[in-house]
Formats: structure tokens, sequence, C-alpha cells
């Protein structure tokens, strides 16, 4: 699926080199280079553990757009030259909150429900993410907020080949078998995170 209406602009492909491209992130199963102001695209290390992350991530997100996919996931645009191409957004959730100027209640509060709806969408579906966390939450210019990176994610019938963040991991959580339990802890463990403001300033939180 190719959403056009991200970009208007369609002639990077002549212009565009990996090697002059700006990093702009960088995980476990790859990198992300900036294309345009629009777009960015994720790239894979070029072996066999590359290859099985970028078909994983590539027919999941194929997966997640049938029907019209959902507002609270990054959207994927298309695959290119071994990599797949996605919509820019501004940087992660975790990054956010590490900021000067703290994020209001009522945004936070937007957030954690957004959060929710995403990881929903994601299980209706039958897929478990595997990492979920502040990390792998992007921002957009907007201020909301969409799950990405699921070149680690399980499907049925498939090992996990992510695992959560240590304060994301419930006690019974076997690597490469995440839950909807599993799930659910690390997702009240992001939960915690983003909601401190709301647990330390009942005063901000009467106004939410």
């Amino acid at each position: 699926m190719i959403l056009q209406d991200l970009s208007s602009n369609f002639d990077w492909k002549g212009s565009f080199s990996f090697y002059d491209a700006q990093s702009v992130g960088r995980g476990s199963s790859g990198s992300v280079l900036a294309i345009d102001q629009d777009l960015v695209i994720k790239i894979f290390s070029d072996d066999e553990e590359g290859q099985l992350d970028f078909d994983r991530e590539r027919e999941i997100y194929h997966d997640l757009q049938r029907d019209g996919g959902s507002r609270y996931i990054v959207r994927f645009l298309e695959v290119w030259e071994d990599g797949i191409v996605l919509e820019r957004l501004e940087g992660t959730l975790r990054c956010r909150l590490r900021e000067k100027v703290q994020p209001s209640v009522a945004l936070r509060t937007q957030w954690l429900v957004e959060a929710c709806r995403a990881l929903c969408f994601l299980h209706d579906r039958n897929i478990m993410h595997g990492d979920i966390g502040c990390h792998n939450f992007l921002v957009d210019n907007k201020g909301h907020i969409k799950l990405c990176d699921f070149a680690g994610s399980k499907r049925k019938g498939e090992t996990a080949r992510i695992c959560y963040e240590l304060r994301g991991q419930h006690p019974e959580y076997r690597s490469g078998e995440p839950t909807s339990k599993t799930e659910i802890f690390a997702l009240v463990s992001l939960v915690r995170i983003v909601a401190h403001q709301l647990l330390t300033d009942p005063v901000g939180l009467n106004h939410v």
C-alpha cells in the first residue's frame, strides 16, 4: 500500500543517497535515515538476521494497513531498495518526556489513551509487539503518538525476535514468547512513566 498523501514530491528516489542521508534513529533491528521532511527509510543489516527483520516488518506493516490501518500506528508507504519507507515523525516519546519543558497533564492523558488504542489494534490482529515502551512510540507534529518497530514482533506460530526492556518485563516472561499478559505488563510500565505528573500533581489532575 502506498499512501501518496504524505508527500507530493516523488522525485526523491533519483537524488536520494544512503551515504549522505541524515540518520534520525537507530535500534536493534536497523537504522532510520531521513528522506525529506515527510519521509524516512528504515534500512536493515546486510546479513541473514537483517533479512529476517526486514521480511517480518514489511509483512506486518502490510497486515496492519489492510482495510485502512490505524492512526495509532506509524504509516508505511512502500518498500524501496531493501528498505521500508515510512512517514517521518518528530521523535520518540522517551525523548519528549526528557525535554526541559514538560508536557501538560492533558497531553500525558492523551498519550496514555493513544498507547492503549495502538496496542488494542495490534492485538485485535493477533500480533504481539514484543517491545512496548516509550522508545517505540513516536510523536507527530500535532502531539499525537504512534507505535512503530515491528521487526521483532510475533504473529501466530512465530517466535518474537526482540524482547522488552528490563523495566517492562513481566516476571513470567519467556524470551521470544510475548503474550497479552506480558504486553499489558509492559504497557503498565509505560503508563507509570508517562503518568508520573498525574500521580504527583493532584491539582493538575483535577483539570483533566
